[in-house]
């Protein structure tokens, strides 16, 4: 999880899955990645897992972007909204 000024992505490593066995959901704030994987054959296997986020206030929900990289890891990003200025009376900014 890379947390900074601009931007807040998450990296998994979903290399195991194929990307239709893989769905991100956003649920107002919570961010949700499944993964489920079924094989059959001569036995019945399954590979699950689940994970959530809760995204900070700052964190436009709107501009979510996943995307699957070469080397199996599936990327979520989304940039930071801006900081709204707070400006004294006086036309002098806070910080």
């Amino acid at each position: 999880v890379v947390d900074d000024e601009s931007k807040l992505a998450i990296s998994l490593n979903v290399a195991n899955f194929k990307p239709e066995e893989l769905k991100v959901d956003l649920d107002g704030r919570i961010l949700k990645i499944e993964g489920k994987q079924e094989v059959e054959g001569s036995e019945y296997s399954m590979r699950t897992f689940a994970c959530q986020w809760a995204l900070p206030d700052n964190v436009d929900v709107e501009q979510i972007k996943p995307s699957m990289t070469e080397d199996g890891h599936l990327r979520i990003e989304a940039p930071k909204l801006a900081k709204p200025s707070m400006m004294h009376p006086g036309g002098e900014e806070y910080i």
